[in-house]
């Protein structure tokens, strides 16, 4: 059975192709990876600016509370104090809640970034897989030529050493053939003197 011809420009496309797509596939991975870092900073920094202000909130909790126990004497002022009191413990807890919410909203978000980044990387790792199976093929392809141009190269050698031997066989011939010419014409030239 008689292979097809190899098409090189098919190869070395199909091999800038794997190569581009390979390249592709690792920016897109090195990107995802670079907003995930991003956002694990910015839950960390809102961790931090939320314990601050719960540390603060607490401190001026601990001081109107001690203060609405030095002015509790002064029944005149006391309710006065305790509706301040309710008030700032009210803004207190809406500020947690805010804080809370902002916290939950950037651990969602971080979630659909993972959930993202997982589908991504299953994306990638089938791209591999698909660039692995094609190369195993173009090294099949390329096993094959090697074999096909080794036993191209053989048929070339025997082709070779016949054509050598049919040229020996025929320089032989010829100069047998120009030993006769010779020999014939001085038989010739031999017989003209005589007959003179």
């Amino acid at each position: 059975m008689v292979n097809p011809p190899f098409d090189i420009n098919y190869f070395l496309s199909s091999c800038t192709n794997l190569e581009k797509s390979y390249e592709h596939l690792l920016k897109e991975k090195k990107l995802y990876e670079l907003k995930l870092n991003q956002a694990l900073i910015s839950l960390q920094e809102i961790n931090e600016k939320y314990e601050e202000e719960r540390k603060n909130n607490l401190d001026v909790s601990l001081r109107i509370s001690e203060q609405t126990h030095k002015i509790i004497k002064n029944e005149n002022i006391f309710e006065d104090v305790q509706r301040q009191n309710e008030e700032l413990k009210e803004k207190i807890e809406e500020i947690n809640k805010e804080k809370e919410l902002e916290k939950q909203l950037m651990e969602d978000k971080i979630k659909i970034l993972k959930i993202q980044k997982e589908k991504e990387n299953e994306e990638y790792e089938k791209q591999m897989r698909i660039l692995k199976n094609e190369l195993l093929k173009l090294n099949s392809v390329i096993v094959e030529l090697d074999l096909d141009i080794s036993s191209k190269d053989k048929e070339i050698n025997n082709l070779s050493s016949y054509l050598k031997s049919c040229k020996e066989k025929h320089d032989k011939v010829v100069i047998e053939y120009e030993e006769k010419i010779n020999d014939l014409i001085k038989q010739n030239e031999e017989r003209e003197k005589k007959n003179k």
